[in-house]
């Protein structure tokens, strides 16, 4: 009977042991899959800000030339209207 008893004991003891590892092994999971879903999202949005950025940077190359023409325009502008002094 002792050694029975002492058996099924035991069994319900490595039944409990079991259970915490469980427990500990599904949160465990539960906190990497919460950091792995964090970084997927934080990745997205710095994605979306590089496309963003890209598509300014774009933009600007392309008004770049007309800029260029209205800044030579402004400077022969004034070179030609406004008489310099010399000190």
């Amino acid at each position: 009977g002792g050694k029975v008893r002492r058996g099924i004991q035991a069994l319900k003891v490595q039944e409990q042991v079991n259970e915490i590892e469980k427990i500990q092994l599904e949160q465990q999971l539960i906190q990497e899959l919460s950091t792995a879903f964090d970084s997927y999202q934080t990745r997205i949005k710095i994605f979306e800000i590089n496309k963003l950025a890209f598509q300014v940077a774009e933009k600007n190359f392309q008004i770049a030339p007309q800029l260029l023409r209205n800044f030579r325009a402004f400077r022969e502008y004034n070179q030609d209207n406004f008489v310099h002094f010399d000190p």
